[in-house]
């Protein structure tokens, strides 16, 4: 009789610890009590099936009436198994019988995912286009063809900037610009307007959003390929960027 009370105590903690871990992901205990009642009862239904198969398995060389006995046996063990599932999977609502009941939030709080697309406000598009407007005005000694256009290619190009990184933007953009004055400088003046290029064919240069695509081309080309291709600008345009900006601008022309 011990024995089978510790098995029972065992048990009822067991029940314990699941309801308590299934409430803490957002189960409810309702929901936790189905679970349950479905996992007891799967494991006597898989007792059952075994000893089921022990049916057309007596030992042979013991007569007729022993393999009758043995048939019968297995029958009354198969039929007590399929009860005792039957009951297992009836029993709902022991969380709230045994106080196992664990309150679960409304809502789970989640950690904010800072590896997605920034959010792309006005006022981050101009902060931005601020800087690349002053460093390319400095660099080709040509201004902005129109900073509305600018901004709506920005939209595009920014969200590839990720949620983690959108404070630290404006900074890092101003260190890649000032790192690299020499391959921008070189980039403008040999494929930009005047260049050795007709006019057009590295149309992108001719924009102040240029510096941007440069540091993003380096930092997320995929992302930003991507993002490119869905906003159906041309990628003609797009890959003339990238191959004069990593493959034009480190040696003279």
């Amino acid at each position: 009789m011990q024995r089978i009370g510790n098995h029972q105590t065992t048990a009822v903690n067991s029940r314990a610890r699941l309801f308590s871990i299934l409430a803490a992901v957002g189960v409810s205990a309702d929901e936790a009590d189905e679970m349950v009642c479905a996992i007891e009862a799967g494991a006597v239904a898989g007792v059952y099936s075994a000893v089921a198969d022990m049916g057309a398995d007596a030992p042979d060389g013991r007569g007729e009436v022993y393999g009758q006995g043995w048939f019968d046996g297995v029958r009354r063990v198969t039929d007590e198994l399929a009860g005792e599932a039957d009951r297992l999977y009836g029993q709902r609502g022991r969380a709230a019988r045994f106080g196992l009941r664990v309150p679960v939030p409304a809502t789970l709080e989640r950690a904010p995912d800072l590896s997605g697309p920034a959010e792309v406000t006005p006022e981050f598009v101009q902060q931005v286009l601020e800087i690349a407007e002053r460093h390319y005005a400095e660099l080709s000694g040509r201004s902005s063809l129109s900073p509305e256009d600018s901004k709506d290619t920005l939209a595009v190009v920014l969200p590839t900037v990720r949620v983690s990184g959108v404070a630290g933007y404006p900074q890092r953009l101003e260190e890649f610009a000032q790192a690299n004055r020499v391959r921008l400088e070189r980039l403008f003046r040999v494929y930009g307007p005047g260049g050795l290029y007709p006019d057009g064919v590295y149309g992108l240069v001719e924009w102040p959003e240029s510096i941007v695509l440069c540091e993003r081309i380096e930092a997320d080309w995929l992302w930003l390929e991507s993002e490119w291709a869905d906003a159906d600008y041309s990628e003609l345009q797009l890959d003339r960027l990238r191959e004069a900006w990593l493959y034009g601008t480190k040696r003279e022309r």
